[in-house]
C-alpha cells in the first residue's frame, strides 16, 4: 500500500507523536510510506533522523499544489 501521511503543523504534540508512530509501523510493515511536513518541523527532523521518506514544504501555497498533484 502507498501511503502519502500529510501534518502541516510546525510543533511537536500528540498527533504528531501519533504520526511518526504510524509512518515507523506501516513501513516496518512493507507499506511505501511518504510524509509531506513543515520543512524543520520537529516531525520532519524526528521522520528523517527514523529513515521515513518525506517531503518538505516551504509554504502553504507550496503544500497545496503537492496535494493537488496527489490527487490527479
Amino acid at each position: 500500500m502507498r501511503v502519502l501521511y500529510v501534518d502541516l503543523e510546525r510543533e511537536w504534540r500528540g498527533g504528531q507523536s501519533q504520526a511518526l508512530l504510524t509512518l515507523c509501523g506501516l513501513r516496518e510493515r512493507g507499506h511505501e510510506i511518504e510524509l509531506l511536513a513543515a520543512r524543520d518541523s520537529p516531525l520532519a527532523n524526528r521522520a528523517s533522523e527514523s529513515g521515513s521518506r518525506f517531503i518538505k514544504y516551504r509554504d502553504w501555497a507550496c503544500a497545496a499544489g503537492l496535494l493537488a498533484q496527489c490527487a490527479v
